[in-house]
């Protein structure tokens, strides 16, 4: 078998963070849909800017880190 088609340790590393990446997507997407269906009182509304902002922190420390 040819070298340029052997599996590596980095290449078997960027399969696991791709794989990562659509167990998060999934995750998140799943999360989406059943928020959806759930009614939120009135008195919890102050959590969605604190939602976002710990996703968008979240973000900036993925985005630093890559």
């Amino acid at each position: 078998m040819s070298p340029k088609y052997q599996l590596n340790e980095v290449d078997f590393i960027r399969m696991l963070k791709v794989l990562g990446w659509t167990l998060a997507s999934t995750a998140v997407a799943v999360l989406i849909s059943i928020l959806s269906q759930v009614e939120v009182p009135v008195e919890y509304a102050f959590l969605l800017p604190v939602i976002n902002t710990i996703l968008v922190g979240l973000q900036s420390f993925l985005r630093d880190n890559k």
